[in-house]
């Protein structure tokens, strides 16, 4: 299996924990020469790029990056916009104690670094452990490697909070779901991320640290800007 599989993650038994972000035959489908895949719906398309609307935030990409694209039809958008509207009406953002002071910034630009046409974050989990991680809108929840899971404490012993991912091949393997307590990057500040935390050293993503998946994005309203290398995270009021 290679590198870029590990990455195409789909989660079988997370379904009863949130909802799966984008339908698969309601969107626009951006194929990247990478081997990955972005989901949504394009906003905005010219000679040298396009910006794909995937929700809860949008995705610059250029064209030298795009390999093809599926366009959805109109009634699939809507369709898409209208599944997209009830998501954002029913997401849960936590909210502030009463009499907190709240230094955090509410919006940031985050440097984004590249490596092999893939696009990377460094984060800060439970303000404690530092993990680089890769930026994908695609994933459900954040993906931990076990190495990481184990510098945050975590017993890795199945229980109770085991579920199954399947890659990109069809191999499945296991995962603990957790939720992280803060996830930081660059001062911006998200609270109680789900999170899965793959067992084996076999399964760890072959890049970095893992994933930076829809449970951290969707706590902002995001930008991907990829010609300026930025992650513009607008906190969610």
């Amino acid at each position: 299996m290679n590198k870029d599989g590990k990455f195409l993650i789909c989660f079988l038994a997370l379904c009863a924990h949130m909802a799966v972000f984008v339908g698969t035959l309601c969107a626009d489908t951006v194929y990247l020469k990478n081997g990955r895949s972005l989901e949504g719906i394009i906003k905005s398309e010219d000679e040298e790029g396009l910006l794909l609307d995937v929700g809860f935030g949008t995705v610059g990409l250029r064209k030298g990056q795009i390999e093809r694209i599926y366009r959805s039809s109109e009634e699939e958008s809507f369709l898409l916009r209208k599944k997209w509207q009830q998501q954002k009406a029913t997401r849960e953002v936590p909210k502030p104690l009463k009499g907190t002071v709240k230094d955090e910034p509410r919006t940031q630009q985050v440097d984004l670094s590249q490596e092999a046409g893939h696009v990377f974050v460094d984060a800060l989990l439970n303000k404690k452990v530092k993990a680089r991680l890769l930026l994908d809108t695609g994933a459900s929840v954040v993906v931990l490697s076990d190495k990481i899971g184990r510098q945050l404490g975590i017993n890795m012993k199945k229980d109770k909070n085991m579920v199954t991912l399947q890659m990109a091949d069809g191999r499945k393997t296991e995962a603990k779901f957790i939720a992280l307590e803060f996830v930081s990057i660059e001062g911006i500040e998200a609270k109680g991320v789900s999170a899965a935390v793959l067992l084996n050293d076999s399964d760890e993503p072959g890049y970095k640290d893992g994933l930076l998946g829809m449970s951290f994005l969707k706590q902002f309203n995001f930008t991907v800007d990829q010609k300026n290398k930025k992650l513009i995270l607008d906190k969610v009021r």
